[in-house]
């Protein structure tokens, strides 16, 4: 999947108007394609949770990682079909105090710039004083599962960049779906060690089941995610 590395002739001091402007003529070029864009001069940290919060609400995705700002096009039908099933299998089993909240949904693992939006999160129950917090569009602690699908844009982030944010964030378990047709396939990573990274727990492809203990007891079988 190719990759932009736009530089951007202006640093911190840019006005939120000057790099909206500038977000919006880098999609308008390279349209559909996932784009890393970072700031000039050499060492300027890039975009943060504040511009974030300025982008125009265009169906687009907008996501930071370590500053870098990754723009991706809706999803495809087979990338939500892969997402209605799992979040179904998801919600059906989950115990009471826990959570699936589908994308759009945001974690904001620190305070300027990292800002992710999986395509499902698992955390406990918000209180009702968290869910009616005006101008709190996300979570800010560590979610005990994250889950991305692959789709054509996001296949390379989700793999690498997103695994190594989600590592050091703090995530629980992560799972990587891929829902390629005659082959889908689900990965499973999470922390068998207090305070270890995530590792490769369960791969099953097409009719295998796969037993998967963390948040909760759940069977997948990556075909039935796409059928």
């Amino acid at each position: 999947m190719p990759t932009y590395d736009v530089d951007i002739p202006f640093g911190r001091w840019a006005t939120q108007e000057q790099r909206a402007a500038c977000v919006s003529d880098v999609v308008g070029r390279i349209s559909g394609m996932a784009i890393a864009s970072r700031l000039s001069p050499q060492g300027a940290t890039g975009f943060t949770v504040d511009d974030i919060q300025e982008f125009p609400n265009d169906g687009l995705r907008y996501e930071l990682i370590d500053g870098m700002l990754i723009v991706n096009p809706p999803p495809t039908k087979l990338h939500q079909l892969a997402l209605t099933r799992l979040y179904a299998l998801l919600i059906a089993g989950a115990p009471p105090g826990i959570e699936v909240f589908p994308a759009p949904t945001a974690w904001r693992p620190d305070a300027d710039e990292n800002w992710y939006e999986p395509d499902l999160i698992v955390t406990p129950t918000p209180t009702p004083e968290v869910l009616a917090t005006p101008g709190v569009n996300y979570f800010d602690v560590p979610p005990m599962l994250v889950v991305e699908i692959l789709s054509p844009s996001t296949r390379t982030y989700d793999v690498t960049a997103k695994y190594s944010a989600y590592d050091r964030g703090g995530a629980a378990a992560y799972w990587i779906v891929d829902p390629a047709v005659g082959a889908p396939t689900v990965d499973v990573f999470e922390r068998t060690e207090s305070g270890g990274s995530l590792t490769s727990v369960g791969h099953a492809e097409g009719e295998e089941r796969l037993e998967i203990s963390v948040p909760w007891p759940v069977t997948v079988v990556p075909a039935d995610l796409v059928r």
